[in-house]
């Protein structure tokens, strides 16, 4: 074929490009060999590019991607207040570091070998853990009658969970070093206390496990928990809003989730 796209239609424009780029792929990747390894590829070429909202984890270079384009408000404003960034933005980059000890990373060691490097004792005691998670994902209902599958998104919901608890100590760090940061953003207001501002903060994505009507004719969805669901596995949110047994949003201390 005329490479030459000036002689092609659309089609064969189209697959002139993409033959195109394959070939320069390919004579990029060869450049490479016998060479040291330099880490300058995205995790997710498609979802991790400096435009893209998104993060990643890659376990086989243990290596997460927070693009740039994430690192504005709502998930990342250099003008607000500790508990807004570090429970926003720190809560992505916890979740994505979670990645690399939730059901899958762990599987992969420092350098992304293959390799499980657990302590038999020790997958035992994650896998009680994670079978919490996966109990209160099945309970959720995504439709009348839909329940979520919590196995297929256990790692995700792990690393939410994760994720938060990172967040939450990173910034309780902070407040040591900066205490005068820890005040009521408005006393007259309430909520405005620095828990409020870090709860409504990690959630600022919005709830998440939202499904069209068209999912009930498919398999159980693997959806990661809405908000209220992760909510329940924190700690200082019980704390923060006053939540006590037989309330709506109370969940016994034995079915909490606690990894991290």
């Amino acid at each position: 074929m005329d490479e030459r796209l000036g002689n092609c239609d659309s089609r064969s424009r189209t697959y002139v490009m993409t033959r195109r780029g394959r070939k320069f792929r390919v004579r990029r990747d060869n450049a490479r060999l016998g060479k040291p390894v330099v880490e300058d590829r995205f995790a997710d070429p498609s979802g991790t590019l400096p435009t893209v909202i998104n993060a990643a984890y890659d376990p086989s270079r243990n290596g997460i991607d927070i693009p740039a384009a994430f690192l504005q408000p709502p998930m990342y404003d250099p003008k607000a207040d500790a508990a807004v960034n570090y429970c926003a933005l720190g809560a992505v980059i916890g979740h994505e570091i979670t990645h690399g000890f939730d059901s899958q990373g762990r599987l992969y060691d420092a350098v992304g070998n293959v390799r499980n490097w657990w302590a038999p004792e020790d997958a035992k005691r994650f896998n009680a853990q994670a079978s919490k998670l996966i109990a209160q994902a099945n309970a959720f209902q995504v439709l009348p009658g839909l329940h979520a599958n919590g196995a297929l998104a256990v790692g995700k919901n792990l690393a939410d969970v994760g994720g938060v608890s990172l967040a939450y100590s990173a910034l309780k760090a902070h407040l040591r070093e900066s205490p005068r940061e820890d005040v009521k953003v408005d006393r007259s207001q309430p909520g405005s206390t620095l828990l409020h501002r870090l709860d409504a903060s990690v959630d600022r994505q919005g709830s998440r496990g939202v499904a069209a009507a068209s999912d009930r004719d498919r398999p159980a969805p693997a959806l990661e928990l809405p908000g209220k669901c992760r909510r329940q596995a924190r700690a200082w949110f019980y704390k923060a809003f006053g939540i006590r047994k037989g309330d709506p949003m109370w969940l016994a201390p034995k079915d909490r989730v606690v990894l991290w």
